[in-house]
């Protein structure tokens, strides 16, 4: 299993989403251990939360395992 990151772009952020996505696993890989930098970066409009406002990860999982249309 590959990390993946799911990342919200606060509004106004206007950034090419394929240089931002190799700046943000160049800085993780000098926060964390090499092999834990996220291989895949999708960004996204909003993530599911739970009742208690946490990220919801089945929710996350769940949208994964849907077949995209394109």
């Amino acid at each position: 299993m590959k990390p993946k990151a799911f990342i919200v772009l606060r509004a106004g952020i206007s950034r090419n989403h394929g240089e931002l996505a190799v700046e943000l696993q160049a800085h993780v890989k000098t926060k964390l251990s090499p092999h834990k930098y996220p291989r895949v970066i999708e960004f996204v409009t909003d993530v599911p939360k739970n009742d208690r406002g946490k990220v919801d990860r089945r929710a996350l999982r769940a949208r994964e395992a849907e077949p995209r249309t394109r």
